[in-house]
């Protein structure tokens, strides 16, 4: 009975979800020498120059390369007949990420002003966090925009749970943000009762019934922990004392978020999840938390900050339901595969290291990611996941850039918090 085995060994992207791409690569040539393979080399979509470009990247996780892959399953692809030479792939430095989302939003701008349209663009990153420096330099210069990850940055439950702390400091009537809030412990709740009594406790035991004892910050600073159902009164003890300290920081949106995180949220996080999650393979909630405050420094007030927030999730709620041809669409690499589009702008296209608390040199990177250059931190008592191979960090960066039919621009930071920043190895192996 004849077996065949489909698959690409350039676009292996999923080992985190237990994908093993070395069936393909190693192990059914091993065990079947004599099978027959056939190669679809020829590329239907992108210009010469970009298949050019591509080729020669991911020549690099082939033997012949000193790679890991057989090169019996090495592509030689070329263009169809009459596909056009096309532009050279463009690299730019930027000083931050922030001015990074600038500059491509900028550009972008451009292009539709000469007669390009939101459609005929897609901006990957290998992170969700980076699109977060992406969606208000867009909104700001009226392009529209879908994130494929989730409608918005900030629609995401750990972004909205911070928020929601916010957004009490500035109005104690707001029962939405009371609401979401509530449960979420500062660092200073322990359990009340049980065999864990006086040890941190992330939650505070609070249900649906303390609710309509107090609907509001408001309301249960008016009620007092005398008129609360007894079981209660530590849970809601912890909120007034925790909103009363963020008060004393209401008037910078940084440095507000800061203390709802270092004295809140972090632990909560952790003790909630067990672990430091990481959203597909792409990105930890830690990560976007620290995006956040990067956004958060660039208003003058809390008020502000928030109305933005608002804004982002409302375009967003309005983008969810149309056609997708109408948005520039951002997104993760993983979140692209399989779709394509005239123009594709890389962002984070790049590696560099940190300073330790010891005065080491750390690698740290976006593409390839951190996680492929040193072992990812272990949180809990549950594994965080293995060292990704450099060359699953190289199929990442050729499916952004085999997206891309006409013309690839890539970018990165020069600085990407505490890290200081150089272009990726994969932009030279491209040639």
């Amino acid at each position: 009975m004849p077996i065949t085995f489909i698959g690409d060994t350039d676009q292996l992207l999923y080992r985190f979800s237990f994908a093993k791409p070395e069936i393909i690569s190693k192990e059914v040539l091993t065990l079947i020498p004599d099978i027959l393979t056939f190669k679809l080399e020829t590329n239907y979509r992108s210009s010469e120059e970009i298949i050019a470009r591509q080729r020669e990247l991911i020549a690099h996780n082939y033997e012949h390369k000193g790679g890991g892959y057989s090169f019996l399953t090495f592509k030689a692809s070329h263009g169809r007949d009459g596909a056009s030479q096309g532009d050279k792939i463009t690299v730019s430095a930027f000083e931050s990420a922030e001015d990074e989302g600038e500059g491509v939003a900028s550009q972008i701008a451009m292009y539709i002003e000469s007669g390009r349209e939101p459609g005929d663009f897609f901006v990957g990153a290998r992170t969700v966090a980076q699109l977060g420096y992406l969606e208000g330099p867009l909104v700001r210069r009226g392009i529209p925009f879908l994130n494929l990850c989730g409608g918005t940055f900030f629609g995401s439950k750990h972004i909205l749970d911070v928020i929601a702390y916010m957004k009490i400091v500035v109005d104690q009537e707001d029962s939405d943000a009371f609401g979401r809030a509530y449960k979420i412990a500062s660092n200073d709740f322990e359990y009340p009762f049980g065999p864990n009594k006086g040890k941190y406790c992330h939650h505070r035991f609070l249900g649906a019934k303390f609710l309509t004892e107090a609907p509001t910050f408001g309301a249960l600073k008016r009620r007092g922990l005398s008129g609360l159902y007894w079981k209660h009164q530590k849970g809601a003890a912890d909120i007034l004392k925790f909103v009363d300290t963020l008060q004393m920081f209401g008037d910078e949106p940084k440095r507000l978020l800061e203390v709802i995180l270092e004295y809140c949220y972090y632990d909560y996080l952790k003790a909630d999840e067990g672990i430091e999650i990481e959203d597909e393979g792409e990105s930890s909630k830690i990560q976007d938390l620290e995006t956040l405050k990067d956004i958060a420094a660039d208003f003058a007030t809390v008020p502000e900050f928030l109305a933005y927030v608002d804004m982002m999730i409302e375009m967003a709620e309005k983008a969810k339901d149309g056609d997708q041809s109408d948005y520039v669409i951002i997104s993760t690499v993983h979140r692209l595969k399989g779709k394509e589009r005239p123009i594709v702008f890389g962002i984070g296209i790049c590696e560099g290291y940190k300073m330790t608390k010891s005065g080491q040199e750390q690698p740290v990177g976006l593409l390839p990611h951190t996680f492929s250059l040193v072992p990812p931190p272990q949180f809990g008592i549950y594994p965080a996941g293995a060292q990704n191979p450099i060359a699953d960090e190289r199929c990442i960066f050729f499916v952004l850039i085999s997206r891309a039919e006409e013309q690839v621009h890539l970018s990165y930071p020069l600085r990407y918090r505490d890290a200081m920043m150089f272009e990726s190895r994969f932009i030279g192996e491209m040639g």
